[in-house]
């Protein structure tokens, strides 16, 4: 195998440096305001130079110059457009090299069509360069902020790793690293002159800029010595060093370059989440979870697990925040397909939002559903029946069970009212489609009851009519389990905290209500149900202690006691969402006592795990 010199030493005729694009003079004072604006910590710090230099004059434009380019502290998340319309798969492959610092820090890239903060240019022959940090905020939307000069998908994959990342890191504000004093001082100044004037074409004025001027030291939030592997550093050949030693440059994010990501933009470790706010889980694929929660000030946010890879950092969707109102609107999700996911909310302005996620494209931003007005702390469920179709329900400002829906052929309906439906205060609506061609639809009505309707495609929809006389907390979720086609499972609770079940059964009809092995809720917290196969059930529930109880049901053996599961405890009126990816496996997700949300897992060869965080 070739050594990392070796390597560089064959492909030094192919390499092209990186020039970081200043902005015209007349912009600099403006774009220091920004920069410090975004980022306070940008200031170049005056009283130090002062201190250094007490009887100099520092100019506005020097002041400037010393401003550094970071994004705010909390974290990046910038759009990215393509300006000559790339093919998708080589989109998708830059932005994926891009979104790789997300791994060391709170950093996320998300393609985008509408008004790109990033946007990107493959010209042919005018090398690699991206402007630095908050700089391209100043740049004209129909120019460039990057070029990745004739990148393409033959281009090397080694290419994608040193050139790419290394753009992304100016993007981020990052300089150059082989302009750090460490480095610069040890550069023949001539001999490097004349080798990158030879090499690159470049002038005496250049070559100084960009290689020779060492950076302030006083405006960079630094790592403590200079990192002659850091992906922001250029190879620099053993010619134009006085030691004869080449600098071998980074090829890839190394260790110190992630702690300085993580420095820079530091990685959410714990999400601190609403305390009652519902989990939203979803598997694309068996060996895939995505999941949702809304944090304690409002952001909706996002995690997901893979088996090559495991957790990843929260991140916040596309800048949402949920609507606060009673316990807060969750964020629900649905997967059409394996590559594609679909999210609402109810936003600050009580209107119902979406964003969705494609393998494709990544994360577009959230967009409102129509003009409906909800309750604030709206629910919205969604239904997907096919891959081409979802349906939504919710409740407006005034309690109507509200819906709509998309269709791939036509977008997205007008809202409508469900049979005149009214939903009691809190109540959510909930559906399941127990095939293609049907609907049947819950919620709790102004009487506290438990009130159905449903809709099939060849009679339309029927009206509400109530499911036995159990009367229910009026904020009562009624959670629904279609084990088989002809059979519904139904839980609430009763307006004495009573885990409550019935049944429909085409055979039959409805059943009676009864209370489940004993149980007894915490006030406001749903009964969470799933069914891993047809002749079996599983139920989850926060109880009056604040333990996480779960029982079963199985058609050999009935209804099993409630036992807590592995010591969990969870936040009063707390939900369990839960999932099972196969058959003989669940995972578990809640919000803990202390805030942060918790999974835990259960698998038929080895039982139940414990809780752990999801940071």
């Amino acid at each position: 195998m070739e050594t990392l010199e070796e390597l560089v030493s064959n492909e030094t005729a192919e390499v092209k440096p990186c020039t970081i694009r200043i902005l015209p003079k007349e912009l600099w004072a403006s774009a220091a305001e920004t920069a410090i604006k975004i980022n306070p910590a940008n200031a170049p710090a005056v009283h130090q130079l002062k201190m250094a230099m007490p009887d100099t004059v520092i100019e506005p434009d020097k002041l400037a110059l010393l401003t550094a380019k970071y994004w705010g502290v909390g974290g990046v998340r910038l759009t990215v457009g393509f300006m000559d319309n790339p093919p998708a798969d080589l989109r998708a492959r830059i932005l994926s090299h891009m979104n790789a610092w997300g791994i060391f820090g709170n950093v996320q890239f998300i393609e985008t069509t509408q008004n790109p903060q990033v946007r990107i240019a493959r010209t042919a022959g005018d090398g690699f360069w991206s402007y630095l940090g908050t700089d391209v905020l100043s740049i004209p939307a129909n120019r460039p902020t990057m070029n990745l000069d004739s990148f393409s998908m033959s281009t090397p994959d080694s290419e994608f790793f040193r050139v790419i990342r290394h753009e992304t890191g100016h993007t981020l504000g990052f300089p150059h690293e082989h302009m750090r004093s460490e480095i610069v001082d040890g550069i023949d100044r001539e001999k490097a002159i004349a080798y990158f004037m030879r090499t690159q074409g470049w002038s005496r004025d250049q070559v100084i800029a960009q290689v020779l001027t060492p950076l302030n030291q006083s405006a960079l939030i630094s790592t403590a010595h200079a990192d002659p592997n850091s992906i922001m550093c250029y190879w620099l050949p053993a010619e134009v060093m006085k030691n004869g030693t080449a600098i071998p440059g980074g090829r890839d994010i190394d260790t110190q370059d992630g702690q300085f990501a993580n420095q820079v933009y530091p990685r959410l470790v714990n999400l601190h989440a609403r305390d009652r706010t519902p989990i939203s889980v979803v598997a694309r694929f068996p060996q895939h979870l995505d999941v949702f929660a809304v944090a304690s000030n409002g952001r909706t946010m996002s995690n997901w697990w893979d088996v090559n890879s495991g957790w990843a950092p929260w991140f916040q969707l596309a800048g949402g925040i949920a609507s606060g109102g009673g316990s807060g609107s969750p964020v629900t999700s649905v997967a059409r397909v394996p590559g594609h996911l679909d999210l609402f909310t109810v936003g600050t302005d009580n209107r119902v939002y979406s964003c969705f996620w494609d393998q494709s494209s990544g994360w577009s931003g959230w967009f409102t559903i129509g003009n409906l007005t909800c309750r604030p702390g709206s629910t919205v469920n969604v239904i997907c029946r096919f891959a081409t179709h979802l349906d939504l329900f919710t409740t407006a400002s005034d309690g109507r069970t509200m819906s709509t829906w998309w269709d791939a052929s036509s977008g997205w309906a007008n809202w409508f009212q469900l049979s005149g439906g009214v939903a009691a205060n809190g109540a959510p609506v909930t559906a399941v489609s127990r095939f293609t061609g049907h609907l049947d639809v819950f919620t709790i009505g102004t009487d506290n009851k438990v009130y159905s309707c449903f809709w099939d495609e060849h009679s339309g929809w029927s009206g509400w009519f109530t499911i036995g006389n159990q009367v229910c907390r009026p904020d009562s979720t009624v959670n629904v389990v279609s084990r088989f086609q002809n059979h519904l499972d139904l839980f609430t609770t009763a307006s004495d905290g009573k885990i409550m079940s019935t049944w429909w059964d085409a055979n039959g009809g409805w059943g009676n209500w009864f209370q489940v092995s004993g149980g007894v809720a915490s006030p406001g917290s749903p009964v969470t149900a799933i069914s891993r196969h047809s002749n079996h059930l599983d139920l989850f529930v926060i109880g009056t202690d604040n333990k996480i109880y779960s029982t079963w049901w199985h058609d050999t053996s009935g209804w099993a006691g409630w036992f807590n599961v592995s010591g969990g405890i969870g936040k009063p009126g707390g939900q369990i969402a839960a999932i099972a990816r196969f058959p003989e496996h669940i995972d578990l997700f809640t919000v803990g006592s202390d805030g942060i949300v918790y999974s835990t897992w259960w698998d038929g060869a080895s039982g139940w795990a414990g809780w752990f965080q999801l940071l």
